[in-house]
């Protein structure tokens, strides 16, 4: 089991596992099945997310090893909380551990295992505008090199703010980070993207170039460019379903 989880990605459920099942080893496995299990063969009050509840799981399933045929009964563990301890409703009355689980005889099974609520995802509103000149062309700008989605290209705008509109919004930001004036149109089309930890609404809105020379104030570079050659540039996902809903309609505007 050490060497094992002397391999780079091998964690101690894995080791144990591996161990167990395929050399015989006597070692534990405790996987989200088996911890479901315990907390409710234990009518466990603990949060077992929490570090230090994890720590004592760990000690419970050393504890309960049988001496010989581990891994027959590590995997009997795992199965039992897949088909039978399920994460919701489970099969009690099919239990064949039944009458040892406490959380059974309480009445509490579906309350366990006890986990912390997950913080709700932000949420963030986002203006871009699609630029047209008197040329034809689309103004994109290249996001700095450090921090989210760094480097690649966009339809300038930015987050809105606390009481501002989405036509505020992107007229602000287009002038922190461009240093132009538009004309904000109607919305062309609107797009949700998640992040790791947080969502956006895209609202992608036809703009007219009004004045200004564009500047690289919060960017790191910019370019006017026409619908056909937007290939030639890396753009965020959120972003390439607005180049999709361009070309749906011909790379015009309305």
């Amino acid at each position: 089991e050490d060497d094992l989880l002397a391999l780079t990605g091998v964690g101690r459920y894995t080791a144990g596992a591996i161990a167990s099942i395929a050399f015989g080893v006597r070692a534990p496995v405790l996987d989200g099945n088996v911890i479901r299990v315990f907390a409710r063969l234990l009518d466990l009050p603990d949060d077992v997310t929490q570090s230090a509840t994890q720590a004592k799981l760990w000690q419970v399933a050393e504890r309960w090893l049988p001496e010989t045929r581990t891994g027959d009964y590590n995997q009997a563990l795992m199965d039992l909380g897949r088909l039978i301890c399920k994460p919701r409703t489970p099969l009690c009355k099919e239990c064949p551990i039944s009458t040892y689980c406490a959380a059974y005889a309480n009445g509490t099974q579906n309350e366990r295992p006890v986990k912390a609520a997950k913080a709700e995802t932000p949420h963030y509103d986002v203006a871009a505008g699609i630029i047209w000149n008197e040329r034809g062309e689309v103004l994109i700008a290249q996001r700095p090199l450090e921090g989210l989605l760094g480097g690649l290209w966009e339809f300038p705008g930015g987050k809105q703010e606390s009481g501002e509109t989405l036509p505020e919004c992107l007229q602000r930001e287009l002038r922190e980070e461009l240093a132009i004036e538009v004309e904000v149109g109607e919305l062309y089309t609107k797009v949700r993207h998640g992040f790791t930890h947080f969502k956006i609404t895209l609202h992608a809105f036809t703009c007219r170039y009004v004045s200004g020379e564009p500047q690289r104030i919060g960017v790191r570079d910019f370019a006017w460019v026409t619908p056909d050659q937007f290939d030639r540039y890396s753009f965020g996902k959120a972003d390439r379903q607005v180049i999709e809903a361009l070309r749906s309609r011909g790379g015009m505007l309305l």
